[in-house]
């Protein structure tokens, strides 16, 4: 919850105020795919076994912060998902690459709309698929509870 309050609601909130000002594509993720062992000794002492913040850091370099983790296939998919999307946005600033009605990525990754600035790309252990909510809208009650309290 403090991350929510702290950074995630921050987040969107700019992406609410960005969107309503620009045409420019502008692309959010949520990186939820964990593995225990990249937190290295940390891990057993973690009170929630989850992704958490620059866990997608080893995925980009291949160079964990606590360990350096032997690589599952699974591994490998996120791996290379994430270093794709994040290569062609800094090629072509888009994450589904240089064509526009195709994509290089496995699932297509839309832009977020004034409508919903909370439409993210979920990277997982799973197929990486399209959400019209971050964090199930925590984020947006934490939006509103600054707003009335500022």
């Amino acid at each position: 919850m403090i991350s929510d309050s702290l950074f995630v609601a921050g987040t969107v909130d700019h992406c609410r105020k960005t969107v309503a000002l620009q045409n420019e594509p502008m692309f959010l993720y949520l990186f939820e795919h964990f593995n225990p062992s990249i937190m290295g000794f940390l891990a057993p002492m973690m009170p929630l076994q989850d992704s958490t913040h620059a866990c997608e850091i080893f995925y980009l370099f291949k160079k964990g912060v606590f360990a350096d983790p032997e690589l599952t296939e699974t591994e490998r998919r996120v791996m290379a998902t994430y270093t794709t999307a994040c290569t062609n946005f800094a090629k072509c600033g888009n994450p589904n690459g240089t064509n526009g009605s195709s994509t290089d990525l496995p699932t297509r990754w839309d832009p977020i709309t004034r409508e919903n600035p909370s439409f993210n790309y979920v990277i997982s252990s799973g197929e990486p698929k399209m959400s019209t909510q971050l964090f199930e809208g925590r984020t947006d009650a934490f939006i509103d509870i600054r707003k009335r309290y500022k």
